[in-house]
């Protein structure tokens, strides 16, 4: 989901000492949530409260990138746009609002994605992504260039790069987001860059596909001979996987063997494999 791009240690630490800290400590020596590639979001006020009991505890950076998504989508109404005006590639321009019909933003919850701030302009891109590379926990890198004015009139050139850390949970319609990393239009009157927002989607001619009906359901076509009842192929895990079924069985359904669910990669969705029979050579 929205999620910072990169997490270093000392970011890591301060999650994982405010985790650890009650909650009356935190009033007084507040740390700053992650920001959004340059955004800086102030924290939301937090009622008065007795400290817990059990502190949070953070087992792996995983979870710490993930408790910090999450800390994101649930930010303050005022830190989130009420609006976004996406350009895509291919020049088509799309607003979208919690109030209309929502094809781009569609994978959050509205107060995930909108509030009450300014409306926002946005480049969208895609960002295509294996599953393999989703289940392995990939670091995607993008480069490109922002183009701009300046005050004579002469064309500026700035480099950008931005990592794009996955997770196991993720699905298509997530978003990685630089803030004013987008070319300015010099006709715009706000003077203001839009954000680039990459939106994740599976990578196309991989042999694995999600099913229509569930996003974390797998669907792979293996090709048998006839009288052939034992296939053998490597999953999305890169674990090899060894499946007998019936003679004449056209479709077998492996549990836990699709995509995960969560973070951790604990909680999977299913395998459908598609038997097609072959001539033998």
């Amino acid at each position: 989901m929205m999620e910072p791009m990169e997490i270093d240690d000392e970011n890591t630490t301060a999650l994982t000492q405010e985790m650890q800290t009650p909650r009356k400590q935190i009033l007084t020596d507040p740390v700053s949530p992650p920001t959004l590639q340059g955004r800086h979001l102030d924290p939301p006020s937090t009622p008065d409260a007795t400290p817990t009991k059990t502190p949070i505890k953070l087992h792996d950076i995983w979870q710490t990138r993930y408790l910090l998504e999450q800390r994101l989508l649930n930010s303050p109404p005022g830190t989130k746009p009420f609006a976004i005006s996406f350009l895509s590639d291919d020049g088509q321009h799309v607003r979208e609002s919690a109030n209309t019909p929502r094809k781009i933003t569609g994978a959050y919850s509205p107060e995930q994605i909108f509030g009450t701030a300014s409306e926002r302009k946005a480049e969208l891109r895609p960002l295509e992504a294996t599953f393999q590379q989703i289940w392995k926990r990939g670091a995607l890198r993008r480069k490109w260039e922002r183009f701009a004015m300046d005050h004579q009139g002469y064309l500026e050139i700035e480099e950008k790069e931005m990592k794009i850390q996955l997770q196991r949970h993720h699905v298509p319609g997530m978003f990685f987001i630089y803030t004013e990393g987008g070319s300015l239009n010099i006709n715009d009157p706000t003077h203001v860059f839009p954000d680039v927002y990459y939106q994740l989607v599976d990578a196309p001619d991989q042999e694995f596909v999600r099913c229509r009906d569930n996003l974390y359901d797998l669907k792979r076509e293996i090709k048998i001979h006839e009288g052939e009842t034992v296939v053998s192929f490597e999953g999305i895990d890169g674990e090899a996987i060894t499946v007998e079924f019936e003679n004449g069985e056209s479709e077998v359904t492996i549990k836990g063997k699709g995509m995960a669910r969560d973070y951790e990669g604990s909680s999977r969705g299913d395998l459908v494999l598609n038997l097609v029979k072959t001539e033998k050579y």
